[in-house]
């Protein structure tokens, strides 16, 4: 269960506010793109440093009080709007706090008709892509995640935004190559592996595709539920 569930990133927090651990001023408001057990993806307004600790606030939708935890700055680039899209990873977790978190994460898998492209599973398959202005070189790369409207990519070579992609990859277990038409929304290179990696989302998907990656999710999810059971 630890395994899989801290590959699912999900969405639906109410508000987080955030302050610099060494700071004493007064918490502020940040825009969030996802969450998982072991740490949150922001888009932060002020250029910080790697290892920067912060104190988060998150408010949960379960009518509780707001869950107060400490995290760690592991990687931030600039993103649209002069902001900057920014990796938080949580230092360890008290008990009480990682079961309201668990039960959050869960809760929203559990909606995954409703909610597909806002639960991120893990793939790691192997996958081989063109560029849409040279369709016939081919590349190698491996997947990191998938959901419904994208997946994270670890290409072979740097890449660059808005850069337009033609994917053909299969998902575990299965034998049918699905190919996809993407766009690259973020890119970099991790400065401690020098590995590239990719945010994408998928412009276009033939349906018998589309039916093909929601069934993966749905299967990982309820796996997921399984091994919670």
């Amino acid at each position: 269960m630890e395994e899989r569930r801290k590959f699912v990133r999900v969405r639906g927090l109410q508000e987080v506010r955030y302050k610099l651990k060494t700071s004493g001023g007064v918490p502020r408001p940040v825009a969030v793109k996802d969450l998982s057990l072991v740490g949150i993806n922001l888009y932060m307004e002020e250029k910080l440093d790697k290892n920067t600790m912060l104190e988060l606030r998150l408010d949960l939708p379960d009518g509780g009080q707001p869950v107060f935890v400490d995290g760690e700055i592991i990687w931030q680039i600039p993103s649209h709007n002069d902001r900057f899209a920014t990796g938080v990873r949580f230092v360890p977790l008290d008990g009480g706090t990682r079961d309201r978190l668990s039960k959050f994460i869960l809760d929203c898998a559990k909606r995954v008709d409703e909610n597909r492209e806002f639960v991120r599973c893990k793939l790691e398959v192997d996958i081989v892509y063109s560029l849409s202005d040279n369709p016939h070189k081919k590349f190698k790369g491996r997947t990191m995640d998938i959901s419904r409207a994208g997946m994270k990519l670890q290409p072979g070579e740097p890449l660059e935004n808005n850069t337009r992609l033609h994917l053909a990859f299969t998902l575990q277990h299965d034998i049918d190559i699905i190919e996809i038409d993407a766009k690259i929304v973020w890119a970099r290179t991790d400065p401690d592996t020098g590995l590239h990696e990719a945010g994408i989302i998928f412009t276009k998907v033939e349906d018998e595709n589309r039916s093909k990656i929601d069934r993966y999710i749905e299967r990982y999810c309820k796996s997921r539920q399984g091994r919670e059971n």
